[in-house]
């Protein structure tokens, strides 16, 4: 895939009307060793639960996979080591 492309739509997914500020927060961290992103969703109990984690890979100061985790129990796992 082209990689403007992919940036393309991670900018335009940022900016969307899908993700209201106050419901959702990021948070940039290391996972698997690796430069990550979580994406947090306000719970209606106010809490925050994780909602996706994000990690890339990096090869010659360019990303060359993207490795998404949705699976709530995989997440826990992950989250809690």
């Amino acid at each position: 895939a082209d990689k403007s492309k992919i940036a393309v739509f991670f900018a335009a997914l940022g900016a969307s009307q899908a993700f209201v500020p106050v419901d959702f927060k990021l948070d940039f961290t290391r996972v698997s060793s690796r430069p990550g992103l979580i994406i947090s969703r306000r719970l209606p109990s106010g809490l925050w639960g994780f909602e996706t984690m994000f990690s890339f890979e990096i090869k010659d100061d360019r990303i060359v996979r993207i490795y998404a985790q949705r699976n709530p129990d995989k997440l826990k796992s992950l989250l809690n080591r």
